[in-house]
Order: C-alpha cells, then structure tokens, then sequence
C-alpha cells in the first residue's frame, strides 16, 4: 500500500506542479487512480506531454519510495508503441498518449517519450516534490481517497507550479 501511495502521489503532485486540477486521488483495490483536469485546452500536443509528464511521475515516485528508479529502455518504448495494448499500466496508456502525436516517426516518439520521463524524474528529484508526494502518499495511506480540497491542502501549488516551471527551463532542449 505504502508504494501504490507513493505512485499515486507522485502523479497527483506532478499534475498540479503542471496545472491540472485533482478531482481525486485513491488507492482503492478496484482501481488505484487520480482523476484531474487537463490545463491546456487549446493545444493537443501541451496536453499531451503534460499526460505523458503526469502519467511518468507514478512509477518514478514510486520507485524513489522503493530506493530503485528506474526508467524503460527506448527499446521497451518501442515495443510498447508497437503493441498498443488496451490496459491501464502507465506504459500502455503513454504508448496511446505518444502514438497521438501526429507527423512524427517512432524514433522522434521514442525520444519524447524519454524527455517526458527525464522531465519527470527532474521534477521528482527537487525536495519541494519530493516533500509534497510524502504528503500526499501518508494522507494517502490513512485515508484511502483524497478529494480536490485535500489535495490541495497538503500541497503548495504556488511552489510547485514555480519549481516546475523553472525545471521545464532548465531540461528542455
């Protein structure tokens, strides 16, 4: 439960750091999920690597809690992209997310699927983050279901949103 938690935090923390809203972070048996808004309406491509972002700092943070990080192979990318499957892994769904973008190949698809988890375990790495997924994944354990309101409170979406700005400067290309 303790590393379910973690996972979800980390996706519920990155989330707001790049604008989206909780409706609700859980670690229920029946599906451990968030639920949030998108921020970027307008522009299918933010929105999509701002999924990717969010759907990468799960495992990430869950694998900070376990002491053992670890990022896929390009080559586990590429099978994944090939493959499409219909499950709910975070793999399955950013394979979806990255086959969305049009007019790249599988090479460029790889490589932004890779900046998506680099940016993620750069934002995870900052002790603002890293403070705020402790948070979020003990309230977590306790409770069980977080709404919007408790999410929030137990983070700081000025700091975050400040943090994650400058480490998107700092890490894009």
């Amino acid at each position: 439960m303790r590393l379910t938690a973690a996972h979800e935090a980390g996706h519920a923390v990155v989330a707001i750091a790049l604008g989206r809203r909780i409706e609700q972070a859980t670690i229920e048996a029946a599906g451990p999920h968030v639920a949030y808004t998108s921020p970027h309406e307008g522009d299918p491509s933010l929105t999509l690597m701002t999924a990717l972002i969010t759907s990468a700092a799960g495992p990430l943070a869950e694998g900070m809690a376990l002491g053992r990080v670890r990022r896929p192979h390009p080559d586990e990318l590429l099978q994944r992209l090939h493959q499409l499957e219909h499950g709910w892994c975070d793999l399955c769904r950013q394979a979806r997310f990255v086959s969305l973008i049009p007019d790249l190949d599988d090479t460029q698809r790889v490589a932004l699927w890779q900046a998506a988890y680099a940016t993620a375990d750069a934002l995870l790495d900052r002790i603002e983050f890293r403070l705020a997924v402790a948070r979020v994944a003990h309230a977590l354990t306790e409770r069980t279901t977080l709404d919007d309101a408790e999410v929030e409170a137990l983070v700081d979406r000025a700091t975050l949103r400040a943090a994650a700005a400058d480490t998107i400067e700092r890490t894009a290309p």
